[in-house]
């Protein structure tokens, strides 16, 4: 086999092109912003990853146009060099671009699940609250049993009192008594999906003159408090879940 003895000034030269044309990038884009900017503070390339890249982009060249370089101009070669460092940056700024587009959607993915999740600081009312009785049945005529509200018989009632429970689980709050027990009524007739894991006690409340709650349950212990409130915010999302202290 005759060896040629221009091949290896070939592969020498393709190898410089192919260096040459993969580091350029790289350098420029580190160079450029400090060059219009100069109070710019950058950090410090990876020159070593520069270096590496650089190399293995030679080699290729050399690989594929070594034999081929009496054929080719070394600009041609040049360009097509230079086209390898650009596919690897716009391939890795895309990936770096979607790693950066998953991890804020994942940290606000975790912020609203600790928001959700997260039970606030209970409001601590000054004086006990107050059970509101419900609104009494309306007659309408001698023989006549029509009923305004749907409530449930007073021995049915759950009791209200009960001084030991002082965290209120509320699911509304109202500046009128009308409104608070039109909603109770919607819940009492509505099942909450809450209730497949804690049922509801509900009652109206006065927390203070002219202010009404609706309580979803009552409870001994800010534990369980806080449980019932993420099992609402988690299943039931579209109530105005507070608790309440006192």
């Amino acid at each position: 086999m005759v060896s040629n003895p221009n091949m290896v000034r070939n592969v020498l030269i393709t190898f410089a092109i192919g260096f040459t044309a993969a580091i350029s990038p790289f350098l420029f884009m580190q160079l450029l912003p400090a060059l219009l900017n100069p109070s710019l503070s950058l950090d410090a390339p990876n020159y070593w990853a520069i270096l590496l890249t650089g190399i293995l982009v030679g080699v290729i060249i050399s690989i594929i146009f070594a034999t081929q370089f009496g054929k080719k101009e070394p600009q041609e070669i040049f360009f097509y060099a230079l086209g390898i460092p650009a596919i690897l940056i716009a391939t890795v700024s895309n990936i770096s671009t979607e790693f950066k587009a998953v991890r804020q959607v994942s940290e606000v993915r975790e912020s609203l699940t600790s928001a959700v999740l997260s039970p606030p600081k209970p409001e601590v009312l000054q004086e006990m609250p107050k059970p509101v009785p419900p609104p009494q049945p309306i007659k309408q005529g001698l023989n006549s049993r029509g009923i305004a509200w749907a409530e449930e018989s007073q021995k049915d009632r759950p009791l209200l009192l009960a001084q030991a429970l002082n965290y209120f689980v509320a699911i509304g709050e109202y500046d009128n008594e009308k409104t608070a027990w039109e909603d109770y009524r919607k819940w009492k007739e509505k099942k909450l999906r809450t209730e497949l894991y804690f049922p509801k006690d509900l009652g109206v409340f006065e927390i203070r003159k002219g202010q009404y709650i609706l309580v979803y349950s009552r409870h001994s212990s800010p534990e369980e408090a806080n449980k019932v409130f993420q099992l609402l915010r988690i299943n039931d999302s579209g109530l105005n879940v507070k608790i309440l202290k006192y």
